[in-house]
């Protein structure tokens, strides 16, 4: 059975209990990081911090400032552009679940230039393995919600079976409406297993998704599945 995640940006304060929960469940420890004028902290994802809220003001018009939340990890997508990279060179070395959850094991550590289009994929070291959210496969698959969906306060965070988190999804955009016009939800929602409904219309997804350099390391990983040495190079210099 295929699961999915929803966030809320309209619901979301940003207490970071969600990020905590991450850290906590994964065993993952706190980064030490300095004042660089923000509350978004640590500055982005790692071998550490596989889930980080990203903060953004912005203006609102008639509302004034919006102060904007996300909730950055991985997308679990449907059919993952890093999965395509692993298996030139391990099959096994990423896994798609039956749950839609995308699983990273200890073999991606021989993967080279393993990357995806929302900047997932991290490493601590070359040669080390990669890490990223795991959608808490180990929770789902005992009848327990991901660590961080337990731990929102507000609703922002959602977790379920696909189709009945992507109807939720939809009803969240038209009830953010009401009060947010430009409340939408993210154009990947067809492709991914974590899903975004976003109350601003300066959308923040689009911030960190490339959808076009997604599509180019598909490219590059399809021509070259057998090659992935010559796969790695194609994709740096897509990417450029």
């Amino acid at each position: 059975m295929a699961y999915a995640k929803l966030f809320d940006s309209s619901k979301c304060i940003a207490c970071r209990g969600c990020q905590k929960a991450c850290k906590n469940w994964n065993q993952d420890p706190a980064e030490k990081t300095t004042n660089r004028g923000t509350h978004q902290n640590p500055p982005d994802l790692s071998h550490q911090t596989r889930t980080v809220v990203r903060f953004k003001e912005q203006e609102g018009g008639d509302l004034g400032i919006i102060w904007t939340f996300f909730k950055d990890s991985c997308r679990h997508c449907i059919e993952p552009a890093c999965k395509m990279i692993a298996d030139g060179t391990d099959e096994q070395a990423v896994v798609i679940t039956d749950t839609g959850a995308v699983i990273y094991n200890e073999r991606t550590a021989k993967v080279e230039g393993m990357n995806c289009g929302y900047n997932i994929p991290k490493q601590e070291k070359d040669g080390a393995p990669y890490v990223k959210c795991t959608l808490c496969f180990d929770r789902i698959t005992n009848g327990l919600q991901p660590a961080c969906v337990t731990t929102c306060p507000t609703g922002a965070l959602e977790f379920g079976k696909r189709e009945d988190i992507v109807k939720l999804a939809l009803q969240r955009v038209e009830e953010a409406k009401k009060r947010y016009p430009d409340a939408h939800i993210s154009s990947d929602y067809k492709e991914v297993n974590y899903i975004q409904v976003f109350h601003y219309k300066e959308d923040m997804f689009e911030m960190y998704a490339d959808r076009e350099k997604q599509q180019k390391i598909k490219m590059a990983s399809r021509r070259d599945l057998l090659n992935p040495k010559k796969a790695a190079g194609m994709i740096s210099k897509l990417l450029g």
